[in-house]
């Protein structure tokens, strides 16, 4: 559960500079998203802004996001069948609620997301 669940970005920070990680945090750009249609877009919004200030060119902005909301990633598991057993396991197994409570606290504050969702 913890290697579906760690963010991607931890792998290269954990394999090069997480032990720098609060040094080198403002030269990231961290961009929110949630699966609802309202929330890919305006993840897709700020995706092409970014790329927009770093001079991608705007042929290849566009290709980006039409094929981001066409299609979805070959590791998706949001549509993953098991999926709605894992949520329930999360949501009813006290000792999977606490590991995930104790994973994912710091990120909760870091990245400015509700904690009170997380302790539901």
């Amino acid at each position: 559960m913890v290697t579906n669940l760690f963010p991607q970005f931890y792998r290269y920070f954990h394999s090069f500079r997480m032990c720098n990680f609060n040094e080198i945090f403002h030269e990231y750009t961290f961009i929110r998203y949630d699966n609802s249609e309202r929330g890919k877009k305006k993840a897709m919004q700020d995706i092409i802004k970014l790329l927009a200030q770093h001079g991608v060119e705007k042929s290849i902005t566009d290709k980006i996001e039409h094929d981001s909301m066409v299609s979805k990633t070959g590791h998706s598991t949001f549509f993953y069948p098991k999926r709605k057993i894992f949520l329930n396991m999360l949501q009813n197994d006290t000792y999977i609620k606490n590991l995930f409570k104790r994973i994912y606290y710091f990120d909760y504050l870091l990245f400015h997301y509700d904690v009170d969702e997380l302790m539901i």
